[in-house]
C-alpha cells in the first residue's frame, strides 16, 4: 500500500507539472499573438493597455477570492483583439480567440467561459444590451475582466488614453457647442462614458479601486473647464 500510494502521488505530481507546462506554452503563445496584433493599434489600445488590464484582473481575482486564474488571465489578454472600433466587426474577436484556443487544444469548458468574457466585456455592448432589454449572465470572470478593463479607462491613464484615441481620429479637444450625445470631442467622452463607469463596476474591489480614479478625473475636468474660460459653454453637470 505504501508503494502504491507513493506511485499515485508521483503520478499526480507529474500530471500537475504537465498541466502547468501546457498552460505556460499557451500563455506564452497568447502573449506573442496579442502583442503582435495590438502593435497595429494606437496608444489607447496597445500592448501596454493589455498588460495593465491583465494586472488589474489578476489583482481583482486575488482580492475577490476567485481561483480560476487561467480563465481570467487569458480573457484579459484577449479582450481587445480585433476590437470593433478598429476591425469594424462584432464577431472577429470571438472568432480569433476560439480558433487560437482550439488550435492549442485548450479545455472546452474554459474556452466557452473565456469567449463569454471577450464577447461581452465592452461598455458599448453592455449599454446596447440594457437598452434592448437583453440579459447577459454576469459570470465572476466577466465581472473581473470587465472591471479590470474599465479601471484602465479611469484616472490618469484613462485621461491619457482618451486624448490619445481622440488624436488618431482628429477629434476636437472640446466643442464650442453644448455637449450632447452626438458630440465627438474628447472632453465629451468623459460625460458620455468615463464618468459613468464608477457606478457600473461589478466587483466590490473594483468599486473601491474606481473611486479614487473617478475623483481624479472629476478634478481634471473641473480644471480643464476652468482653463478654457468663456471660450466654451459651461461645464455640464456630472452624470
Amino acid at each position: 500500500r505504501r508503494v502504491h500510494g507513493g506511485k499515485s502521488k508521483k503520478n499526480n505530481s507529474t500530471r500537475t507539472r504537465k498541466k502547468m507546462t501546457d498552460y505556460a506554452v499557451i500563455l506564452a503563445d497568447a502573449e506573442k499573438f496579442v502583442k503582435e496584433h495590438m502593435s497595429a493599434y494606437d496608444a489607447s489600445h496597445d500592448w501596454l493597455h493589455v498588460l495593465r488590464v491583465r494586472e488589474n484582473a489578476l489583482q481583482l481575482a486575488k482580492a475577490e477570492g476567485f481561483e480560476d486564474i487561467e480563465v481570467v488571465e487569458l480573457a484579459a489578454l484577449f479582450h481587445d483583439v480585433f476590437d470593433q472600433k478598429y476591425s469594424g466587426s462584432d464577431t472577429a474577436c470571438g472568432d480569433a480567440v476560439s480558433q487560437f484556443l482550439m488550435k492549442h487544444n485548450y479545455n472546452e469548458e474554459k474556452t466557452k467561459r473565456i469567449l463569454h468574457v471577450v464577447q461581452n466585456v465592452s461598455y458599448s455592448k453592455e449599454v446596447k444590451n440594457i437598452k434592448n432589454n437583453i440579459s447577459v449572465v454576469m459570470t465572476p470572470e466577466l465581472a473581473i475582466v470587465q472591471d479590470a478593463d474599465r479601471l484602465d479607462s479611469l484616472g490618469a491613464i484613462g485621461i491619457g488614453r482618451t486624448f490619445a484615441f481622440g488624436g488618431t481620429r482628429n477629434r476636437e479637444l472640446i466643442s464650442t457647442k453644448a455637449i450632447s450625445d452626438e458630440d465627438t470631442s474628447s472632453i465629451a467622452h468623459f460625460f458620455q462614458k468615463l464618468l459613468r463607469l464608477k457606478e457600473m463596476m461589478k466587483t466590490k474591489t473594483g468599486k473601491q479601486m474606481a473611486e479614487q480614479r473617478h475623483n481624479f478625473m472629476v478634478q481634471f475636468v473641473d480644471q480643464f473647464y476652468l482653463e478654457c474660460g468663456s471660450s466654451v459653454p459651461p461645464k455640464p453637470e456630472f452624470p
